[in-house]
């Protein structure tokens, strides 16, 4: 009838609008508590691993049952509603764009705390290990995000998206595609960087939505609350965002979120909405915990550089028997001195050569200190990084975590395992290789200073002693047994979104490093 249909449609704007408000009060809730955890947390080195869990787990348990609450209060509004199936479809579908909505703009608060003044892993400076110590908290807060949210999945079911509800309904959809928003963000993005600010984000959004009934630049004005000016284009933030000042830009997965009210996702799978949080989860998890593990590894890697530099001082300027002295690779013993020369003696003395001299065997110490205290210092940092909890595995089933839009490899392979240890242990590997083969491909492979000819730059190894070539090889080959023969955890991913400045993707990697050495 009239009537109903009339009061279904103020119905549906009245949950709309009470929907909205609520999620901003969620939203603005979870940020305040993540910043005053964040602006009290302790020294990087001071930080207790069980008390950054506990904390973190407060928040993602505070966070799902916040969207709990403001699921089961929006359902018992139907009670007092006309044409129910109506009303509850149309809630669904609010519930659902909603859902999408503060977790995009949550994913792109958390990102954007990440992005201080320095945004490259290199330069290690005072205050990078205040930024490594919230690397770390809220790198654990989005891995238990990923596992803690029981209520998106029936938030974000697919069946209540508005492309199936409108499909199902007969009505015409007036939708777009991901692969649609996609093109459109990167034409915008002509830096390949992979964000584009929210200015851009509001032209890219208004190309990809002409044609259809919804409005790009207001969609994105809306779901990141911002404030419109007198020409119409000021993006001041007007939430929580203010406090600080951080970068303001937007990836393509999240405007994939914000974007929810019109645009079709996929029924599961990595492109669907779930799917969709979980992959930008992964992606700041990998980008916290590389940014932490090259500020935490940064104090050994000086000592390591320091004591290769002396040892290829050394290794220019004496000679192989100074060498062996040095490394108490000489003869020492007066008696077994003496039983070698009475031998040589000996030899000499044979008839036509028919018993000829064995060859000196080539003396050969152990790995070099400065590389073992190093890798035990990686180990050090593990120990103290991680609590008994995080050996254990973050979801209770297969079934589970299908549910929660994971997906697990084969039970042998390291995407298997997803504990928090295995996370950390992947990215101190990872950067623990990248940096000693770094760090020895530049110490090593320098050029002499003094030589100036301009046709061919000869290196300083080649002026070095037999022995310390030998012993180089013996270091090299140790690393390279123990990250990639005896190595059975892997590394991190190398399709990260991470990109260190100034470098290529691919001399971040494990393969690369594995072809230096």
């Amino acid at each position: 009838s009239l009537w109903g249909t009339l009061f279904s449609n103020t119905f549906s704007s009245l949950v709309n609008s009470l929907l909205s408000a609520s999620f901003h009060s969620v939203h603005a809730r979870v940020v305040a508590t993540l910043r005053a955890s964040l602006a009290n947390a302790p020294a990087l080195r001071s930080i207790l691993p069980h008390e950054a869990y506990r904390n973190s787990l407060r928040i993602a348990t505070d966070l799902d049952a916040s969207l709990k609450k403001v699921s089961d209060d929006a359902h018992e509004l139907l009670v007092h509603a006309e044409e129910r199936d109506e009303s509850e479809r149309r809630l669904r579908q609010s519930l659902y764009v909603q859902t999408c909505e503060i977790m995009g703009r949550l994913i792109n608060e958390l990102r954007r705390m990440l992005m201080g003044k320095k945004n490259s892993i290199h330069a290690v400076e005072s205050e990078d290990e205040e930024e490594a110590a919230r690397d770390l908290i809220v790198g654990r807060l989005c891995h238990l995000l990923k596992f803690r949210l029981t209520t998106l999945p029936t938030l974000l079911d697919p069946n209540s998206s508005p492309a199936v509800l409108a499909a199902r309904a007969g009505g015409k959809v007036g939708m777009i595609s991901v692969a649609e928003l996609q093109s459109a963000f990167e034409i915008t993005d002509d830096t390949d960087t992979g964000l584009i600010t929210f200015n851009e984000a509001m032209d890219a959004m208004e190309g990809a939505f002409s044609g259809t009934h919804f409005h790009g630049a207001e969609m994105v004005r809306e779901t990141m609350l911002l404030s419109a000016g007198s020409d119409g284009t000021s993006t001041e933030v007007i939430s929580s965002s203010k406090v600080g000042v951080t970068p303001r830009n937007l990836t393509l997965l999240e405007l994939v979120l914000l974007s929810a009210r019109g645009l079709r996702h996929e029924l599961g799978g990595p492109e669907s909405a779930l799917g969709t949080i979980q992959r930008s989860l992964d992606d700041i998890v990998q980008t916290c915990f590389t940014k932490w593990a090259h500020v935490a590894l940064s104090l050994p890697m000086k000592s390591f550089r320091s004591s290769l530099e002396q040892f290829m001082d050394t290794a220019l300027t004496v000679p192989d028997l100074e060498w062996n002295r040095l490394h108490n690779l000489g003869e020492e013993d007066p008696d077994e001195l003496l039983r070698r020369e009475i031998g040589d003696a000996l030899l000499e003395d044979t008839v036509n050569g028919d018993s000829p001299p064995t060859p000196e065997a080539l003396q050969v110490g152990s790995v070099s200190t400065h590389v073992m205290s190093y890798l035990l210092s990686v180990t050090s940092i593990l120990n103290q990084s991680v609590c008994p909890t995080d050996s254990l595995q973050p979801y209770p089933s297969c079934e589970y975590a299908s549910a929660m839009g994971i997906e697990l490899g084969s039970a042998d392979s390291p995407d298997y395992d997803l504990t928090m240890i295995h996370t950390l242990r992947s990215c101190l590997l990872q950067e623990s290789l990248v940096s000693m083969v770094q760090t020895l491909n530049k110490v090593t492979m320098a050029p002499i200073h003094d030589s100036h000819s301009s046709d061919e730059v000869e290196l300083e190894v080649v002026k070095c002693s037999a022995m310390s070539l030998v012993q180089m090889y013996l270091d090299l080959n140790f690393v390279s047994h123990c990250f990639f023969k005896r190595n059975i955890y892997g590394f991190t991913s190398d399709t990260t979104s991470y990109k260190v400045d100034g470098e290529e993707d691919s001399e971040y990697s494990a393969s690369h490093s594995k072809k230096l050495l």
